[in-house]
């Protein structure tokens, strides 16, 4: 605890600096659009947040995609709504390359398809069926569906997590403290 306290004297210029430069830079970064793209691919491989917006990023699209073909909005169109109402950078970007595949007469799966950690396998299952059968609204709502359930659970298990961790990090915390009274305590008395 002393050797960190000196350590923390000595270099608080740097630590203060640092902390500066990432609460001043990260926001910075974000507003590029490169900067942007990698700090959104960066949370989407997060164990439990990463699961939660990939969920979320699934129920926006499906949904939105979704009441665009009960509009009667032809596909390409309806894939430029989707596009801006991704508050995602790489499912934004994921979405005009599925435009482009469109354009050029393909179909949306095989983007999907080759997009296995942003949107999940099942979903490519699912807007693969929704091409063969000709059916995507109920398809989609239905992808939707099934994906706000999940991002339910999800949201419920981080808030569960959130708790025990807290408690540890506390608990961790004190513990190191008072191991570093006892020990110098015994350490005075040659014990």
């Amino acid at each position: 605890l002393l050797d960190m306290t000196a350590w923390m004297q000595h270099w608080w210029q740097a630590l203060l600096g640092g902390l500066a430069g990432l609460v001043v830079g990260l926001p910075l970064l974000r507003k590029t659009d490169e900067g942007r793209y990698y700090s959104d691919r960066f949370f989407l491989m997060l164990p439990v947040i990463g699961q939660i917006q990939r969920c979320g990023m699934v129920v926006d699209f499906s949904r939105n995609l979704a009441t665009m073909f009960a509009s009667g909005v032809p596909l390409s169109q309806g894939l430029e709504a989707v596009r801006g109402t991704m508050q995602n950078a790489v499912a934004a970007r994921l979405v005009d390359a599925m435009l482009a595949n469109v354009m050029d007469g393909g179909s949306m799966s095989e983007i999907l398809r080759a997009s296995e950690r942003v949107f999940t396998p099942m979903v490519t299952e699912m807007v693969a069926t929704g091409e063969e059968t000709g059916e995507m609204e109920r398809v989609l709502g239905l992808t939707g569906d099934i994906y706000q359930r999940m991002l339910e659970s999800y949201v419920k298990t981080m808030n569960a997590l959130v708790e025990p961790i807290l408690i540890m990090l506390m608990g961790g915390m004190v513990g190191f403290v008072f191991y570093a009274l006892l020990s110098g305590m015994l350490a005075v008395y040659g014990i």
